[in-house]
């Protein structure tokens, strides 16, 4: 059996995305971010990304809080400590973002 780990998720932009390293020419390597969509309840749930994109330019995307997005990758876990508690998250490692109309 052959497992793949690809998703497909569309939703909003939650905030504005955070780079986490850029160039000096402003090429952006990496930024995070949270996706937000509407969940089968009627509720609003939200999941962390990461996208690493050497082709990626600052100034190409408008990737700011509440753009309409499709994400493309692979989920991934994520853990850490905060204030004394641990704690753990699903996360997506993107390889594209798309700006959906």
């Amino acid at each position: 059996m052959n497992i793949k780990n690809e998703v497909t998720l569309t939703g909003r932009l939650a905030d504005d995305v955070e780079p986490i390293h850029k160039r000096s020419d402003n090429t952006l390597i990496g930024f995070r971010g949270r996706l937000g969509y509407t969940d089968p309840k009627g509720g609003t749930g939200w999941i962390s990304f990461t996208c690493w994109s050497p082709s990626q330019n600052e100034d190409d995307a408008p990737l700011q809080k509440g753009a309409s997005i499709e994400i493309k990758g692979a989920l991934g876990f994520d853990s850490w400590e905060k204030d004394g508690q641990k704690r753990q998250a699903v996360t997506l490692v993107a390889t594209s973002i798309t700006i959906a109309e």
